[in-house]
């Protein structure tokens, strides 16, 4: 555990100078020493280069639900939800979530973990569970109107693509064109979304300002160390 503790010291002090991929590192080597089943995998020698190649990094994390040590939990679920930080960083959505879960799986109202798990999701493009996420964190923490923003901010997203997509199927009825259901509608926007399609399809029209979708992180500036 001192030596986890350790690990977490030296990467917050790389995070705190913006070296996101050496911070992401530190996290992991300090999530490793925690873990009771080291033997398998083995240290992991992506350690050594800095994760060259980062599929590693959620097999080095371990399953979710693994168990946690009482005395280690608050030190395991600060590595994890501080290495979702760094990944978010990176744009490793995948990790960042992984991470996030490994939290949740026995602290389901952990609300940097919730936040960061949103914004996982988010950069994948999944607003429905973006939206799931974020909601859960306002409904945990009812007086943080940072929460309430950025769940209303994903809501507004999510209806505006369905608008714009719903006015195709709107149309095509219209035309007598019945085969493609709402049903279908629903899957085909839940699809895109998942596949960041909307992305680029989402861009204001013209003398309509893009809204400010930027919402300062739950915990004000990003103060990693509890």
């Amino acid at each position: 555990q001192a030596k986890a503790q350790e690990y977490k010291a030296l990467a917050n002090a790389q995070f705190g100078k913006q070296a996101w991929l050496i911070a992401l590192v530190g996290y992991l080597a300090g999530i490793w020493m925690l873990r009771t089943d080291r033997d398998d995998p083995p240290c992991p020698t992506l350690l050594a280069n800095h994760l060259s190649d980062l599929e590693d990094v959620i097999a080095a994390l371990g399953p979710a639900s693994q168990n946690v040590n009482a005395e280690a939990a608050e030190l395991h679920d600060s590595l994890h939800v501080n290495m979702a930080a760094a990944a978010l960083k990176l744009s490793e959505w995948r990790i960042a979530r992984t991470a996030c879960e490994a939290v949740l799986v026995h602290e389901p109202r952990h609300a940097k973990a919730l936040f960061r798990l949103a914004k996982g999701y988010e950069g994948e493009s999944n607003l429905t569970e973006a939206i799931a996420a974020a909601s859960k964190l306002a409904r945990a923490e009812p007086n943080n109107e940072e929460a309430k923003r950025f769940a209303d901010s994903l809501r507004r997203r999510k209806a505006k693509y369905g608008k714009m997509f719903g006015s195709f199927v709107e149309r095509a009825h219209n035309e007598g064109d019945t085969l493609y259901t709402m049903r279908e509608h629903e899957r085909d926007v839940s699809e895109a979304m998942h596949k960041g399609f909307v992305q680029c399809m989402g861009k204001p029209n013209p003398g309509e300002e893009e809204p400010n979708l930027d919402v300062p992180a739950v915990e004000p500036n990003e103060v990693l160390i509890s």
